[in-house]
């Protein structure tokens, strides 16, 4: 008889009972009537061997079908989950997920409904819900609903009950930030507690590849236009060497046609070859190469791709940087230039006013003798010609701005016509043909005033002593960045031996001359340039060898009246003079007394803030470099306890930046000046501190 089989058999009577049992349950009855003997005793045994033995068969077959559905519906289980594993992974977005997620777990475990739902972390809040019969979709959830769901999160494994399943949604610490919950009807199947955590962490699997794709896809966006807008050239090639892939910045360094072609400049070959061969990551320039008719510095750096055998390749174009690098060396040689210029100029400056103004005092007393009074003007011409060239030694390495205020150019040209005629001397002849149109702009006047002294000594020398220096002025239209503007155009023409065109392309490059040692100094026509761009004008040229040159300067046209001061009277008006060298001291002092004002004079400008009646003066004339106290200095202090006295500083090398903080009723008086700037400007003074009172 099979295991876990037994067979009785009792007497009920005349007949005898057998049963057949297994485990304690009667599985069959049976009776037999007697006679019974021994015969059938064994039979009666061997009957019962045979029932129990096909109830067992019976038993197992039944056994063997039920595990075989409990398999086929573990298979078809999990290939839902491996179904919904693969298309979780395949969405774009958390919601996605979770509708991939809520629709297979719902089908799966038999569901009326399924929520998945994000409480916590970057994704939250997130709650998306399937229901039978219907498809997923996304809810928005209240701060009560966030909480409810958050008190649902099972805080061990999965939580399986008769109408509901849950399960943790978790991070890769071990903490919580959501749930899967399914809610079933009574008669539903029974669910595997490991089935449902299996769920859980596809959700979260999947949840977290979609991240790392994001940022791996974010990073990789980001690395494409960091190469894409690279301002260096990035270049892959093969192990022969051939260009296989460039960012746009390489196919406009190295493209070899229109239609865009890549490949190595024959110059760049060996080089390229010999910095793959030393297998060097750090960046090294390049000797110079052409590269489609073009010299170029360059700065190179590679690297080996293990993956393909072949280079990455980058390289910098530094032409522009070393050519600025190279004009910022020539600054700093042209600043310290002009400071030691400015340095010589002061002392020299004092000189040259000295000379003019006795030269002005004497002209008036030998007007009898002709050859006296030729020898002054010699020499008030190579004293105008002395400042000129002290000016243009001031102006190399000048940094501050020039003084722009309004200028008339026809009545600028006319002021020192004399002062040409001196220069340029009988031989040279002079032809002004000058508009009736206003002629107003605005520029520095003394800077233009320099400007044309020196064009003019330059056409004097071009012409060697005879021919025609024309100045001509128009009003022209020209187009600018924001559209047509109006210019006041001065040609200045001579007659000379013109310029090659090398000469015309560098003529206004600083220190460029093409006459011999001692005779031009390369600065004028820079500083012309220069006092142009700071107008926000222009300038242009025309040469012919042979024939001479003509400059061409096109200064913005303005209605900007020029401000001529009102008239004053030099009644009860006291002059304070400061200076420490004493003959321009006196010479200051001797001038104005000589136009009727009334003038102390102070050799130490300590002097002045110590006199008790300094209050009583009308205007300060001072000079800025001073020992123990400077001029500006001396302005601040009087200023500070006189405000309504007027301030004249005088300087051969200051710039207008110092007058800054004084305030009104100032003004600064370049060295070296005729003694009629002197008196003009202590007039101007005067007069802005009459128009205020």
């Amino acid at each position: 008889m099979p295991d876990g089989w037994r067979c009785t058999l009792q007497p009920e009577g005349d007949a005898e009972t057998g049963v057949v049992i297994h485990d304690g349950d009667a599985a069959l009855v049976f009776e037999v009537t007697p006679p019974v003997g021994p015969d059938d005793a064994v039979t009666l045994s061997q009957f019962a061997d045979l029932v129990a033995t096909d109830l067992e068969l019976v038993r197992l077959r039944g056994t063997s079908r039920s595990a075989l559905r409990q398999s086929q519906k573990v298979a078809r289980q999990l290939h839902q989950i491996i179904a919904s594993a693969l298309q979780s992974a395949s969405a774009n977005t958390a919601s996605g997920v979770l509708v991939t997620l809520t629709r297979a777990a719902r089908s799966l475990f038999d569901g009326d409904e399924c929520w998945a739902v994000i409480c916590e972390g970057p994704f939250a809040p997130l709650a998306v819900r399937c229901q039978r019969g219907q498809p997923p979709q996304r809810l928005v959830l209240t701060a009560d609903d966030l909480a409810r769901w958050h008190s649902l999160i099972p805080s061990a494994g999965p939580v399986v009950e008769p109408t509901s399943v849950a399960a943790a949604l978790r991070d890769d610490a071990g903490g919580t930030y959501g749930l899967v919950y399914i809610a079933r009807p009574e008669t539903a199947v029974d669910v595997e507690g490991e089935l449902v955590s299996l769920v859980s962490q596809i959700a979260t699997s999947s949840l977290t590849a979609m991240t790392l794709q994001h940022s791996i896809a974010d990073s990789e966006n980001r690395l494409r236009v960091v190469i894409d807008t690279a301002p260096v050239a990035i270049i892959e090639a093969d192990s022969s060497g051939a260009i296989v892939w460039a960012n746009p910045r390489a196919h406009a360094l190295l493209a070899t046609d229109a239609q865009n072609t890549l490949a190595w400049p024959a110059s760049l070959v060996p080089l390229m070859e010999d910095l793959w061969r030393a297998d060097d990551r750090h960046s090294r320039e390049l000797p110079p190469v052409t590269v489609r008719d073009r010299v170029l510095v360059l700065t190179a750096a590679s690297a080996p791709l293990a993956s393909t055998g072949g280079t990455l390749t980058v390289l910098d174009d530094v032409t522009d940087q070393r050519a600025l690098k190279e004009e910022m060396r020539q600054a700093n040689r042209m600043e310290i230039r002009g400071q030691v210029a400015s340095a010589i100029a002061h002392d020299f400056n004092n000189l040259l006013t000295l000379i003019t103004g006795y030269v002005d005092l004497l002209e008036s007393r030998v007007t009898h003798d002709s050859t006296a009074s030729s020898l002054l003007a010699s020499i008030a011409s190579t004293t105008t010609r002395a400042a000129a060239l002290t000016a243009q030694l001031q102006s190399v390495g000048r940094t501050a701005a020039a003084q722009i205020a309004p200028v008339d150019i026809n009545a600028a040209l006319l002021a020192n016509a004399e002062v040409l005629e001196r220069v340029l001397g009988s031989s040279i002849a002079i032809t002004w043909q000058l508009t009736d149109a206003p002629t107003i702009t605005t520029t520095d006047a003394d800077l233009f005033e320099q400007m044309i002294l020196n064009l003019s000594t330059n056409a004097r020398d071009a012409m060697e002593g005879s021919g025609t220096l024309t100045f001509t002025t128009s009003i022209v239209e020209r187009a600018t960045e924001t559209g047509t503007a109006s210019f006041v155009c001065l040609d200045v023409a001579d007659t000379g031996s013109g310029m090659s065109a090398d000469t015309m392309a560098r003529c206004f490059e600083p220190l460029f001359t093409t006459k011999g040692p001692l005779k031009g100094t390369g600065m004028g026509l820079a500083g012309a340039r220069r006092l142009l761009d700071e107008s926000r004008g222009f300038v242009g040229v025309d040469s012919t060898l042979g024939e001479g040159t003509t400059f061409h300067f096109y200064f913005p046209r303005t209605a900007a009246p020029v401000a001529t001061p009102p008239p004053l009277t030099h009644h009860d008006t006291i002059i304070a003079v400061v200076d420490d060298d004493v003959a321009l001291r006196q010479l200051m002092v001797h001038l104005l007394r000589r136009y009727g004002y009334e003038v102390r004079e102070y050799g130490n400008p300590l002097d002045v803030a110590a006199d008790p009646t300094i209050g009583e003066i009308s205007l300060l004339v001072s000079d800025v470099m001073m020992p123990e106290l400077t001029g500006v200095e001396l302005a601040r202090s009087v200023r500070h306890q006189y405000p309504d006295v007027a301030i004249l500083l005088v300087s051969g090398t200051a710039e207008r930046e110092v007058l800054e903080g004084l305030g009104s009723m100032v003004e600064l008086l370049a060295k070296p000046f005729r003694p009629s700037a002197l008196v003009d400007a202590v007039h101007r003074v005067l007069a802005l501190r009459a128009s205020t009172s």
